[in-house]
């Protein structure tokens, strides 16, 4: 009975150091709903590099390991899954968090729970305040630089600011993409931008024709270019109506 009791606490020694030799990061974000196709591509990406690494002998030896939490793009259950997240000891960061409805709602948590964020798949002014969240690191270009580059481009093709029309999601993520390109316009010297055709529609819905309609309604000025802010099964069906009925438009668009 000793022999048996010294044998399982051998194994349970040698077993310990495997047990740790894992690092554990996590990522909430869509695999499931609208935009599953932006949380399941970035989880996948995340996946392929870490296959590689561990393949390759792992970091120092150590294991990557993703975990993973669907919160369907909807704000509320990423607070949850985040929450999740940070309650475990053994996670070392999340990366690659999708959105910016959910990030608006989650950077909070990871900055109490001193939890870090890095690389998130969004580039709104949240992540990117002055001075820095102390827990948040960004990867990606933000939304002011995208949207400036976008009316750069458009401008320089000839379309005049007047003829620049919105079309974005009703939420935090649409007002980051529109206000990035009203600050690049109005730095650009162009001031009249309360005139400007803004359409838009509901997060999670596929029933954007509403929202869309207004900018031929409102086209006293003969908008030209659209610049789109919004995601996944939206963009696709926009881009579909806007070329029926909408055919002297051209579009620019973000994620």
């Amino acid at each position: 009975m000793r022999r048996t009791k010294t044998w399982l606490l051998v194994v349970g020694l040698l077993a310990a150091p495997l047990a740790q030799a894992e690092l554990t990061v996590g990522i909430v974000a869509p695999s499931s709903g609208g935009a599953a196709p932006l949380g399941i591509g970035m989880q996948q990406g995340i996946d392929t590099y870490f296959a590689k690494i561990n393949a390759e002998g792992g970091v120092n030896g150590n294991q990557l390991a993703l975990k993973a939490y669907d919160d369907q793009y909807a704000p509320l259950q990423a607070a949850k899954h985040t929450r999740d997240l940070v309650s475990d000891e053994n996670l070392l960061a999340a990366v690659g968090n999708v959105g910016t409805p959910t990030a608006a709602v989650t950077i909070p948590i990871y900055n109490q729970g001193k939890t870090l964020l890095f690389g998130a798949f969004t580039g709104a002014g949240i992540l990117r305040r002055s001075p820095p969240d102390r827990y948040v690191i960004n990867y990606r270009a933000s939304y002011v630089q995208e949207t400036a580059t976008m009316v750069d481009g458009l401008l320089s093709a000839g379309i005049q600011p007047e003829e620049i029309a919105f079309f974005t999601q009703n939420d935090s993520f649409g007002d980051a993409g529109y206000n990035g390109a009203i600050s690049a316009m109005q730095a650009r010297g162009f001031s009249n931008t309360a005139n400007l055709v803004h359409g838009r529609f509901t997060r999670g819905t596929r029933n954007i024709h509403q929202g869309l309609a207004t900018i031929p309604k409102r086209q006293s000025h003969h908008a030209r270019s659209s610049l789109l802010a919004l995601s996944g099964r939206q963009q696709i069906l926009s881009v579909k109506l806007v070329k029926t009925y909408l055919t002297r438009f051209f579009l620019t668009s973000r994620l």
